[in-house]
């Protein structure tokens, strides 16, 4: 039998050790008899069947998800827990300005719990062990009852917008007529996202943004961009790009070049 492995020294910092993900065997709980309802069924099997159901359920996990992954440093995996516990804060205190604007409880707790629901899946895996990847958020983002969830957001621009008035007062006006309106009319009227709605929602979210314009404007034909900045600047994390387009926003990613 071999030894148990050592742990690392004492004097080894944290951040150097390494996690490996592996797979965990799902629990199956037993029935009133003290025996598994898969444990009863498998009994009936002759030999080869059970050979084919091992065999069918170790293609179905090679398939899906390695045995073991490749070593991961405990840093990752503490900066993600930690990334997904200060999102989750922020909306809970995003849900006060919604209180604070005159909005009932009603109106949006089923969108905060789908929008919350999708930022835990980021470090708590589903049943089938799988947590949240870029195709997962891709088809959130196109399901229809997924993206209703998302005038949350709506919700908060509007709470931001109106209970500090003064402070957007001066930009909220009719965008053919360029007359004044109050702040109400203004959210309840005009859905288009231009610097007020960012500016209020990007605040309540603490969320640093840059919007590019292709606009022309400059004169060595450079992209303008306009920053939205409302946390101190991190070393390690870069602002959310979006390119302005008549009637949208795309988002910007930048990628490693190969």
């Amino acid at each position: 039998m071999s030894s148990a492995p050592e742990p690392p020294p004492k004097d080894v910092p944290p951040e150097t050790i390494t996690l490996v993900e592996s797979s965990i065997p799902t629990i199956v709980e037993p029935n009133a008899s003290g025996t598994s309802a898969e444990a009863s069924d498998m009994s009936s099997l002759s030999p080869f069947e059970l050979q084919q159901l091992t065999q069918n359920v170790l293609d179905e996990t090679a398939s899906s998800r390695p045995l073991i992954t490749e070593s991961i440093p405990l840093a990752a995996l503490r900066e993600e827990y930690e990334n997904v516990a200060k999102a989750l804060s922020v909306l809970d205190s995003a849900l006060l300005i919604l209180k604070a604007a005159g909005f009932q409880e009603l109106a949006f707790e089923d969108f905060y719990d789908v929008i919350t629901s999708l930022i835990r899946h980021i470090v708590v895996p589903e049943p089938d062990g799988e947590t949240l990847t870029p195709q997962i958020l891709l088809e959130a983002f196109q399901d229809l009852e997924a993206t209703v969830s998302f005038v949350l957001l709506r919700l908060l621009t509007s709470a931001a917008i109106r209970i500090d008035p003064e402070a957007y007062a001066p930009f909220l006006f009719h965008p053919e007529s360029g007359d004044e309106i109050v702040p109400q009319e203004f959210c309840e009227r005009y859905v288009e996202a231009y610097h007020v709605q960012i500016t209020a929602l990007t605040k309540v979210l603490k969320l640093n943004v840059e919007v590019a314009y292709l606009d022309g404007h400059s004169d060595d034909g450079s992209v303008s961009f306009v920053e939205f900045q409302n946390v101190p600047l991190d070393d390690n994390e870069n602002p959310l790009v979006l390119l302005y387009r008549p009637g949208h926003y795309d988002i910007l990613e930048k990628l490693n070049a190969k």
